[in-house]
């Protein structure tokens, strides 16, 4: 398993979108680092994330990230 993961793993590990995992990475909840020009996250922070969350909560941010 690689440490490092894009965008759209996290948003599928999280059950978020992709919108809403880049809002979480601006406001600093979620640690990211450009490779080759690309974001990629760190698999363990996103694996203790997703299993700190309820899906309540998940579903609330993705509706904040979209102005919803």
């Amino acid at each position: 398993m690689e440490p490092l993961i894009p965008l759209g793993e996290v948003a599928r590990i999280l059950g978020l979108t992709r919108s809403a995992v880049y809002y979480m990475a601006k406001r600093g909840e979620l640690h990211r680092a450009k490779v080759a020009g690309r974001w990629v996250y760190f698999r363990p922070e996103v694996e203790a994330l997703a299993a700190a969350q309820g899906p309540r909560r998940r579903a609330r941010e993705a509706r904040e990230a979209i102005g919803a």
